[in-house]
């Protein structure tokens, strides 16, 4: 399972897969996803599902732009599949991490290693959930270090479901209002305060990244 997931990313990026996931390339083509999605509900979620968590299970770069794209499209229909499927790619990796490639993971999360081993040995569940609720914050980090430092698979589970929810929760509400906003094409004239499906999760999102910054770092002063 470990050379199947290096393998995806290495191909992901060889073959230059992001550059459909652009900006550009979907708001072009965001009005024939919408017609598909309309006729085809049922299957272009099971779609969209399997692609997201595929791209989780991979660690791809194009997690967050994909978060944006279900709210777009399927508003918070997507919210559960990615929670879900979110969830389940991160159990994927964690379970690589665990496995034979493991001196790999040590290496590629080496340099935060020293920092946050003593601060996770005292409670796993709590530094996991705490690190899940800092939407800006590579997801496979959180993957990658619990499997490297031999967290439980079950409170690994729970904490991911459980940190994935407000970061997945405030992105599908920011693609529902960018959804909303793509179909009027008002891009041209666009203002976001004329949008508070659109600003109000960008607030939210800065409190929960502001509030988890502030107990980490008091964390850290305490214990120094």
């Amino acid at each position: 399972m470990p050379i199947t997931l290096l393998t995806g990313l290495f191909l992901f990026f060889f073959l230059d897969l992001g550059f459909y996931f652009t900006w550009t390339n979907i708001s072009s083509s965001y009005s024939d996803f919408k017609i598909f999605q309309n006729e085809y509900f049922l299957v272009s979620l099971i779609l969209f599902s399997f692609l997201y968590f595929l791209s989780v299970a991979f660690s791809l770069p194009i997690v967050l732009i994909l978060t944006i794209i279900g709210g777009a499209l399927f508003n918070f229909y997507a919210f559960f599949a990615c929670l879900f499927f979110g969830t389940l790619g991160c159990w994927v990796v964690f379970l690589a991490s665990k496995g034979f490639l493991s001196e790999y993971f040590k290496k590629k999360v080496d340099p935060y290693i020293p920092s946050i081993s003593s601060n996770f040995n005292k409670s796993p569940f709590t530094w996991l959930i705490s690190l899940r609720l800092l939407p800006l914050l590579p997801i496979w980090l959180g993957n990658i270090v619990p499997g490297v430092l031999a967290m439980k698979t079950t409170p690994f589970i729970v904490a991911t479901f459980l940190g994935l929810i407000p970061g997945t929760l405030i992105y599908i509400s920011f693609g529902s209002g960018i959804g909303r906003l793509l179909m009027q094409r008002e891009i041209s004239n666009f203002s976001v305060f004329d949008y508070p499906d659109i600003y109000i999760p960008l607030i939210a999102l800065f409190i929960i990244s502001s509030f988890s910054f502030i107990i980490k770092f008091v964390r850290i002063k305490t214990n120094t």
